[in-house]
């Protein structure tokens, strides 16, 4: 795969999971240029990755993004009041999102058809956790504007930042056992060079520590800070967190 598609890849995932998790917070508390800050960084993503990958995306990818990138851009807290209308666009941008990754930047290619469901599930994994990752540390910044700001937020977002790192190694088991009963041949061929010590064994090593192992360990550790009020130290800490999630997603694309 090409360092533009990967590259592209993870772009892709962290502006859809971006735009989740600013959909999923409790905007009655949260001071409105938190959203519209996260919501702008989202369509500028968006935006960009249309522009630069436009030739080689499908025209339903192509629209997606272009979409998301004008209703990024127009996004304002009081348009997510409703609690139907926040699991409405958080549903909506992993299954579209998703969908449209997947058919406009050939990720899928030369995977059997079978297998497609599982690949996806990959996909929307690492968009939750990138956006997970990203979200909490752009939300601890807010604390140093909203000074009244209930530390239940922060909390919330790092057990939640925690939850996806269990997940998403969990999900990586399932899929290595999966792909060994769905399709023994492409298993095969697709997990036997990762534990291979003469071809990707090094770097599914390190797709495993940066993007699963640092994580955990840092997800308890934002938790502890978040716990006792500590924002500047739990915001220092995403940060590790967020350079290791984009480290272990590259390698993992």
């Amino acid at each position: 795969m090409k360092l533009s598609v990967i590259c592209f890849i993870v772009l892709a995932e962290l502006a859809i999971g971006s735009a989740i998790f600013v959909a999923w917070q409790d905007t009655r508390k949260i001071r409105k240029s938190f959203f519209e800050f996260c919501s702008g960084l989202s369509a500028a993503i968006f935006l960009t990755i249309s522009i630069w990958q436009a030739p080689l995306l499908s025209p339903f990818a192509l629209c997606f993004l272009l979409a998301a990138a004008a209703l990024g851009h127009f996004w304002r807290e009081h348009f997510f009041r409703g609690r139907m209308l926040l699991k409405g666009a958080g549903l909506f941008g992993i299954t579209f999102g998703i969908s449209a990754l997947a058919a406009g930047s050939g990720f899928l290619k030369g995977v059997p058809p079978e297998l497609t469901w599982l690949f996806l599930v990959q996909l929307a994994a690492g968009a939750l956790l990138l956006g997970g990752v990203h979200g909490a540390m752009i939300l601890g910044h807010w604390y140093l504007i909203m000074h009244k700001l209930d530390f239940s937020h922060l909390q919330r977002a790092s057990k939640i930042f925690a939850a996806l790192v269990a997940g998403r190694a969990l999900l990586l088991v399932v899929t290595l056992l999966l792909l060994t009963q769905v399709n023994p041949l492409f298993a095969h061929s697709f997990i036997s060079p990762l534990l291979d010590p003469n071809q990707n064994f090094f770097f599914f090593s390190m797709r495993i520590f940066w993007g699963l192992l640092l994580p955990g360990g840092l997800a308890w550790m934002i938790w502890r800070c978040a716990k006792s009020g500590s924002n500047q130290s739990a915001t220092g800490l995403l940060y590790l967190a967020e350079v290791s999630v984009l480290i272990g997603e590259t390698i993992a694309a």
